[in-house]
């Protein structure tokens, strides 16, 4: 059963609460109705409005928590995730009758962190190429992507759609490095992915966009899917293995993070592990950037420096468990018949599972390698560790506590080569 809204009765409205800061309030609307692309490809070109405090339609009545009315609100604070989206359901039908989506102050947190970590000390997302600024992306323009980002996939979630992990292979190396591409289409096939910021090391390869801001194509087709109007359950179906045989393919929670590489949560492109290898040294660069400002005394406190340098490597040791996933990984086919031999699944080929290899040797390298000593040595005397309690370690050292001592750089770069190897020979995988 497809859970979805009955648009006969007219478009869904969604209220954005007054809770929402005014200097996003704007962005949240356009992000809901970016989603009228999809449904215009169904039929339905004005499925989906959004009203904002002050909008001319703006319900006199409305109060919080008004549980008549599809709603936008925004928690302020820390929370256990950056959003979320909820609906009510007919169990008869599948019918969505009533949505709510909730951002919270966790969406500023955890990207400020991140852009602290790939940023250069003039506070511009920066390239691995000396730290120069990647298309002058500022943090203010890096916090609206991110919310345009958080609203097409709460609301997508709201309109019926699962997580589709498969979402950012659909998009080729190629196509990141051009604007017009990604304005039209985004950084990913699909809004539905989990999808980290995306900062080319080649400067002339970054465009504009560090997230995605439209559906993508199977985002489409998935609402065409769902909402369009087919003349029989064969066309249907027919639609969906025709979606399918383009490249568009979807998994999901129960698929992520297992033998198909493709399959992975927060990876990027097409050929996710070249850009995974890039983006090490994104990280690297950064890094390095950050401490020679904090050698020159240059503006960088010795908190940022440190928070800034541990969050860079913790980056990169992200990247490379992506890497190990096409080590020994196979992809299924999703189709229903296999590939064009039959095969149900196809084993990663070697010369792919040799450049994984390489990469994750030359990073596990005792002395020179990223996780190895030169690293220690070069970055350990700029790290400060937390003093006071902690439940997590390692941990960086920041302004919500006080007491801090020298990093432990050698138990946190033990620590990244320990999870490295535990997901190799991880035998589920």
């Amino acid at each position: 059963m497809i859970n979805r809204w009955d648009l006969r009765k007219g478009p869904v409205t969604f209220i954005i609460d007054p809770s929402t800061p005014m200097q996003w309030r704007s962005t949240v609307k356009k992000g809901v109705l970016k989603w009228n692309k999809a449904f215009a490809a169904a039929g339905f070109p004005k499925a989906l409005a959004a009203v904002a405090p002050g909008d001319k339609d703006w319900p006199t009545d409305y109060s919080i928590g008004d549980g008549r009315y599809n709603t936008i609100y925004w928690a302020p604070g820390q929370a256990a995730s950056s959003a979320s989206g909820t609906m009510e359901v007919d169990p008869r039908s599948g019918e969505i009758m009533r949505a709510h989506v909730v951002l919270t102050g966790t969406l500023f947190a955890g990207t400020l962190r991140r852009f602290r970590s790939i940023a250069g000390p003039k506070g511009t997302a920066t390239s691995a190429a000396s730290g120069r600024p990647a298309a002058n992306i500022t943090l203010d323009e890096v916090l609206g992507q991110k919310v345009t980002l958080l609203v097409l996939h709460e609301i997508g979630h709201v309109l019926g759609l699962r997580h589709n992990f498969r979402g950012s292979a659909a998009v080729s190396l190629d196509d990141l490095a051009d604007p017009a591409a990604v304005a039209k289409w985004g950084l990913s096939g699909s809004v539905m992915d989990y999808l980290d910021d995306v900062v080319r090391a080649n400067p002339a390869d970054q465009t504009p966009f560090v997230s995605t801001l439209t559906v993508g194509r199977y985002d489409v087709a998935a609402i065409v899917y769902g909402y369009g109007k087919f003349a029989s359950d064969a066309k249907r179906v027919a639609f969906a293995r025709k979606t399918a045989a383009s490249g568009l393919l979807f998994c999901t929670d129960e698929d992520a993070d297992q033998a198909d590489p493709y399959c992975s949560r927060w990876d990027t492109s097409a050929s996710p592990l070249t850009y995974a290898n890039e983006s090490v040294g994104v990280a690297l660069a950064s890094m390095r950037a950050t401490a020679a400002a904090a050698r020159r005394n240059d503006g960088v406190s010795a908190l940022d420096a440190s928070s800034i340098i541990l969050r860079g490597l913790w980056i990169a040791s992200d990247e490379l468990r992506l890497i190990v996933s096409w080590i020994g990984g196979i992809v299924p086919s999703r189709t229903g018949s296999g590939d064009a031999d039959g095969r149900t699944v196809t084993p990663v080929d070697g010369a792919t599972q040799r450049a994984a290899m390489d990469v994750l040797t030359a990073a596990m390298e005792p002395v020179r390698g990223v996780l190895g000593s030169a690293t220690a040595a070069e970055f350990g005397p700029l790290l400060l560790a937390r003093a006071c309690f902690s439940g997590f370690e390692p941990e960086p050292a920041d302004y919500d506590c006080f007491g801090v001592r020298s990093g432990d750089v050698v138990g946190a770069l033990r620590h990244e080569r320990r999870l490295l190897l535990n997901r190799l020979t991880d035998a589920p995988r």
